[in-house]
């Protein structure tokens, strides 16, 4: 096991000391640091003395966190702060999210009866976000059998938002 480069004499060590002293000497983020006091203190081992951390303490209090990603970062913390290898506390898969999303028939009923269906159809098939779909003119959209209206006609919904916004902020006054 790693011990500290930096040692209290005299002193059992608490781990807050520890990383004050250790992470203090290391290039991390401002973030990354407060990350990791509290995913210290979320497990319990801030107030620890050090020289009684073992990897199998740290690996079962990380095993007592419920979400996995959580977890995983969580074991990344510990790994780092700790000096700890992969085989003392190993890597924790991530688990995917899963997006329940309407088939594509109901996206096109629903964007059919928009009065915004080209910027939507933009959306969704050329993965436009909707800036960039406001930002498209009808000459730059080339399709077969799809017929745009003029420029003069487009009205953009993120504009007419910002318009109806400013409408009734000005209407407060």
């Amino acid at each position: 096991m790693n011990r500290p480069t930096i040692a209290l004499k005299g002193n059992r060590m608490l781990v807050k000391e520890y990383f004050e002293l250790e992470i203090s000497n290391r290039p991390y983020k401002y973030q990354t640091r407060l990350n990791m006091v509290r995913c210290l203190k979320k497990l319990e081992l801030w107030e620890m003395e050090y020289e009684t951390l073992t990897p199998a303490i740290c690996w079962e209090r990380i095993e007592g966190i419920i979400n996995q990603n959580v977890k995983r970062t969580y074991a990344g913390y510990i790994r780092n702060v700790f000096n700890y290898g992969r085989n003392q506390i190993p890597v924790v898969m991530s688990e995917s999210k899963i997006y329940d999303l309407p088939s594509q028939e109901d996206l096109h009923k629903v964007i059919e009866s928009s009065k915004y269906r080209l910027y939507l159809f933009l959306c969704m098939y050329a993965g436009l976000r909707i800036g960039e779909a406001c930002a498209v003119v009808p000459q730059q959209v080339k399709k077969e059998g799809l017929v745009l209206p003029k420029s003069t006609d487009w009205s953009c919904p993120a504009t007419s938002m910002f318009n109806q916004t400013i409408s009734h902020s000005q209407g407060l006054e």
